[in-house]
């Protein structure tokens, strides 16, 4: 039988990123259909400005409350960045893809690709980005 209470930790955590990730889903498509609608963006523009209002989002809210690593340095900034920009190639490769060539439009297209890189973002930001450096005994 699993015991469930060793993952407890990692069962709050992808919950509490889970509801991150709704609030990312929110600002970003706020955003992308804010500077699509109001301001007449192309969609690749649009998309590069919800990208950011989303990092900014995403990074707040997974550092003070999800994964509260404790004192984080350049290094796991850099790391959370990366990530993200990753994952906003990901993101933009597969809009051109379903826009341009299977012609899908850009807000059908968009809430499905959001989860997609949503599970990859949440495993690489745990293992990654803000994973817990246990204190070794006897160092």
């Amino acid at each position: 039988m699993i015991n469930l209470g060793q993952y407890r930790e990692s069962i709050q955590q992808f919950i509490k990123y889970g509801l991150v990730g709704i609030s990312n889903v929110a600002v970003s498509l706020a955003c992308f259909y804010l500077v699509m609608s109001v301001f007449d963006l192309h969609y690749l523009l649009a998309n590069i400005f919800a990208f950011l209002c989303g990092l900014l989002n995403s990074y707040l809210l997974n550092k003070y409350w999800v994964f509260r690593p404790g004192k984080t340095n350049k290094s796991s900034s850099f790391k959370f960045i990366l990530v993200n920009v990753v994952n906003f190639g990901i993101n933009s490769l597969l809009l051109v893809l379903l826009v341009e060539q299977l012609r899908f439009s850009p807000i059908t297209a968009q809430p499905f690709i959001i989860f997609i890189t949503t599970v990859f973002g949440f495993f690489m930001t745990k293992i990654w980005v803000f994973k817990n450096k246990k204190k070794q005994v006897g160092r």
